[in-house]
C-alpha cells in the first residue's frame, strides 16, 4: 500500500448532526466526499461519532436521534 500523500478529516458530527435531522438521506451523506472530489486530497477520514453516539448502525453505542 502506498503512503499517502494528503489525508483529510472530515469531522462529521458539525456536519451532519447539527445541520440536518435523521434519517439522512443517501445525496446529504455523499456531500463529504463530493466536497473534496477534484482537490489534491487522496485519503478521506471520516468522524463517525460524537462521543456515544453514532451515526451508523452499532450494537456497542447509542445511534444519533434514537
Amino acid at each position: 500500500m502506498r503512503k499517502p500523500k494528503l489525508i483529510y478529516y472530515n469531522d462529521a458530527r458539525h456536519y451532519l448532526m447539527y445541520r440536518y435531522d435523521p434519517p439522512l438521506c443517501k445525496h446529504v451523506l455523499q456531500q463529504p466526499v463530493d466536497e473534496i472530489l477534484g482537490t489534491g486530497v487522496d485519503t478521506l477520514s471520516f468522524g463517525l461519532a460524537s462521543g456515544a453516539t453514532f451515526l451508523h448502525d452499532t450494537q456497542v453505542g447509542k445511534r444519533w436521534g434514537e
